[in-house]
Formats: structure tokens, C-alpha cells, sequence
């Protein structure tokens, strides 16, 4: 399991049980992982959040950090 699955339909946030789950995942798409029954809350255009279970995968994805500190660290820029 690489991370929980949260479905953004207007603002509003359903943050789906752990037996849906992101299962795969590139650099361009992931594979999720969603019982039957869940089926009826995704549909085309949908926003799905992913909330990563390891620490590599979000520093992989960011930007720029901030420390507690208040410091910021810039990532290389992703071309």
C-alpha cells in the first residue's frame, strides 16, 4: 500500500477506508485499488488525493520545504 485515497468532489473531501488504497504508482499515474461497493463515488473529472505512507514519495513530489524553524529549502526545479 503506497498511500490512503481521498476523492475531492466540490470541496468536499471523502477520504475512503483503508481497504481502498493506491497500489502502484510511476511518475505519471498510480493504480487504486477500490472495493465495489466505492465504485459510485468516483466519477469522471473527480479530484483523488493520495496521501503517501513513506516519506521518499513526498519529498519527491514537493517543491520547496519549510522547516519548523521557518527556513525554506528549495528542490532542484523538475523540468
Amino acid at each position: 500500500m503506497f498511500g490512503r485515497v481521498i476523492i475531492n468532489k466540490n470541496g468536499k473531501k471523502i477520504m475512503l477506508d483503508s481497504t481502498n488504497y493506491l497500489s502502484k504508482l510511476s511518475q505519471e499515474h498510480g493504480i487504486i485499488k477500490v472495493a465495489q461497493n466505492q465504485f459510485k463515488n468516483f466519477e469522471v473529472g473527480d479530484l483523488v488525493e493520495i496521501i503517501p505512507v513513506h516519506s521518499c514519495l513526498t519529498a519527491n513530489l514537493m517543491g520547496h520545504f519549510r522547516t519548523t524553524d521557518g527556513e525554506l529549502i528549495e528542490m532542484m526545479p523538475k523540468y
